[in-house]
């Protein structure tokens, strides 16, 4: 055989739980050699709600609690597939101080575009709408008053906006930015 197809009844996506379909699909797709086609566009969803998770698991550095609140939707299990995540609600504390965040983010293609993004920490933010893909606008401001949420190494005050438009292989750039006592590693 050259290919196996699947209607969207043979995977009831409606009924199954999306992670053993993905599961079963990649399987699937392994045992055929790569030959695995979803015939029809499959609908899927999924909803993240993820309570307490300790940060200092994935980053020892970076004390705090963190609670988060998304859905993810798609069509499709292609890499091309639409899908979006919105992100309702990011909330914690991370370094003794109050951690927000929301957004949305939408693929098709290759393509993606972000709305609405924002995680603040304290009195420190980030904002980043746009798009990205062959073609790339995206627009950004940011207010870091702790740059140890970026990097152990990193310390000082930055504040950034700008837009980055063009290509990925040829991206222009328009950006002000001002940084006080800014240190990497003590230099």
């Amino acid at each position: 055989t050259t290919a196996i197809r699947l209607g969207q009844m043979v995977g009831c996506a409606p009924y199954r739980n999306p992670g053993l379909l993905a599961k079963i699909t990649a399987n699937l797709d392994v045992i055929s050699g790569g030959r695995l086609d979803w015939a029809g566009e499959q609908r899927w969803s999924a909803r993240v709600d993820a309570k307490d998770i300790d940060l200092a698991t994935v980053r020892k550095d970076l004390p705090g609690r963190v609670s988060v609140l998304a859905t993810i939707e798609g069509r499709g299990l292609t890499p091309t597939a639409p899908w979006t995540a919105k992100l309702a609600s990011v909330s914690g504390r991370v370094l003794g101080r109050a951690l927000t965040g929301r957004g949305e983010i939408s693929h098709l293609a290759g393509e993606y575009e972000l709305r609405d993004l924002r995680i603040a920490n304290g009195d420190s933010y980030a904002n980043l709408d746009g798009h990205w893909g062959p073609r790339v606008d995206l627009r950004w401001s940011a207010d870091l008053s702790n740059l140890t949420l970026l990097h152990p190494g990193f310390a000082g005050e930055l504040a950034s906006s700008g837009r980055l438009t063009g290509s990925p292989e040829r991206p222009g750039m328009v950006a002000e930015a001002r940084g006080r006592r800014l240190r990497f590693d003590g230099v």
